[in-house]
């Protein structure tokens, strides 16, 4: 009896959780590919590899997410260098997150090509200037890399977007599992 007790127990505690279970939501993401990208620090320049990955989508037509910046060791060693700096200092990794950007005009699958304007980002107390660059997203079958398609095509052509929009930010937060929902 006392292990029926606990059986039932056991059941009643494992239900909400399962429950809690089914509400889990699929998220996609989608980054550009990476890309070599030259910046300058006072009178020096340093390479590294740039790449955006998307957070989410504007009416107006920009793009918020975050820009990370890679630098390798030679070029760290190279700021450490100009900035007198020991090379614990200089990061490996520069960020900007909630980073806002724009597709380029008329651009289109199968690459897309963003627009990355001016950008300063910081390391060491000094400010990394970067000039106007392309990251591009490259096509393919997941879901939101054809909703962006969808949408660029459709802002070249002058139509409304806000369906897309709300789709692309659908995608990009998570949906509730058809699957599990039924």
């Amino acid at each position: 009896m006392l292990r029926c007790f606990l059986l039932l127990g056991c059941l009643i505690a494992y239900q909400p959780f399962a429950f809690a279970q089914e509400k889990a939501r699929k998220t996609e993401t989608i980054s550009t590919a990476s890309k070599l990208i030259a910046a300058k620090l006072d009178a020096i320049e340093v390479k590294g590899i740039a790449m955006f990955t998307l957070a989410a989508v504007s009416n107006d037509g920009t793009l918020t997410g975050n820009l990370v910046f890679t630098l390798p060791d030679v070029e760290r060693q190279k700021i450490a260098q100009s900035l007198n700096k020991p090379l614990t200092e200089i990061p490996a990794y520069l960020a900007a997150s909630n980073f806002t950007a724009r597709f380029e005009k008329n651009t289109h699958c199968p690459d897309l090509r963003l627009v990355v304007t001016e950008l300063k980002l910081e390391v060491a107390g000094s400010k990394l200037h970067f000039n106007r660059f392309i990251l591009t997203f490259p096509e393919g079958p997941q879901r939101l890399a054809r909703a962006l398609c969808i949408w660029t095509d459709r802002t070249n052509k002058g139509v409304v977007n806000t369906g897309i929009v709300q789709y692309i930010n659908l995608l990009l937060k998570g949906e509730e599992d058809e699957e599990q929902a039924k």
